[in-house]
Parts: structure tokens; sequence; C-alpha cells
């Protein structure tokens, strides 16, 4: 049994910083793609509305699962576990709702430059390249974080994350067990090493 709990742990730690990577990278590619359709000398077009509400958007509402997922609201209120359910389930339904609308919206920004940007394509700029590639990598990014969401969700409901049992509160966060030393302990291990 112990077995599988580090199993666990192991899955959540992995998942957790591919959610982490994912979750900030898409507003930084996004804010870049920005600047680049900008400096493009009006040869790259794209709806400012739409790309601003993006941004918005992707800056939010990572914002808000880290503070429901912390319990850590500023609001003096801890984060009942079944508003977290609730959360969790809302936010890969929104966010493939706004993944889908947005490479919907965007699809044709490019003109006639390929999908993929390929190297041998003739660019008009080092610029229109980059912009190319930032797009690509923007959307997969998007898409990796829509997928990566909906696994979140599916190991928090069949169980395949740590119990809550395992953690620790800890000022105002949790402590995994992985990280739980007394002195004692890191004493022990100092004196195993040497």
């Amino acid at each position: 049994m112990a077995k599988f709990q580090r199993v666990k742990t192991i899955f959540a730690t992995v998942l957790d910083i591919i959610l982490g990577i994912t979750i900030f990278l898409c507003p930084s590619l996004a804010i870049a793609k920005f600047e680049l359709f900008r400096q493009s000398g009006g040869q790259l077009r794209f709806n400012s509305v739409i790309e601003n509400g993006y941004i918005i958007i992707s800056l939010i509402l990572p914002c808000i699962i880290i503070l429901v997922v912390t319990g850590n609201c500023n609001w003096g209120i801890r984060t009942p576990p079944d508003s977290l359910k609730i959360i969790l389930i809302i936010w890969p339904i929104l966010w493939l709702g706004i993944s889908t609308a947005y490479t919907i919206l965007t699809i044709n920004e490019m003109g006639d430059i390929p999908f993929t940007c390929p190297d041998d394509y003739n660019y008009s700029s080092s610029i229109i390249k980059t912009a190319c590639q930032i797009r690509l990598v923007n959307l997969i990014s998007m898409w990796a974080l829509a997928v990566i969401s909906i696994i979140f969700v599916l190991a928090v409901f069949t169980n395949m994350l740590p119990e809550p049992k395992d953690r620790i509160q800890a000022g105002k966060g949790n402590v995994p067990q992985r990280f739980r030393k007394d002195e004692k302990e890191v004493d022990e291990e100092r004196i195993a090493i040497l």
C-alpha cells in the first residue's frame, strides 16, 4: 500500500509541475504573440478584443484556481472541499470552451502562412516567422493546459492523488508528507551521508 501511495505522490508531483508550467506559459506566450503581431508593421492582423480577452482570462483563471486549490483566499474564508470540486469540474469545461473559441476565432490570422510555420516558407521578415512560431506554441500550450486540466480532474475523482490525511496544516498552506521531517531525522540523514 505504501508503494501505491508513493506512486500517487510522484504522479501528483509530475502533474502539478506540468500544470504549473502550462498555467504560466499560456499568458506569457499570449503576451509575446500580441507584441510580435504589433511589431509586424500591419503584415499580421489580429483582433485586439479577442487577444486582450484571452490574455486577461488566461491570467485570471489560473489565479482563481491557485487560490481555491491552496485554500488561502484572502477573504478570510477557508475554501470548503465541495467548492473545490465544483471549481475542478467547471475549470476544464470553461478552458475547453475558451480554447475552442480562441482557436476558431484566430484560425486565419496568419494569412497564407502554413499553420506549422515551416522553415522553408518564404517569410517576409524574421518577426513574422517568430510570430508564427510563438502563435503555434501558444495554441499547443493552450490545448495542453486543457488536456492536463482534464487529467487532473479525472485524477481527483478517481482517487489518484494523495489523500488529505497525508498532508498537515502548516501556517496558511499544506506541507506534503515528503517534506515533513523533524530535526532528528535531518541529523540522522546528515550523519548517514558522512
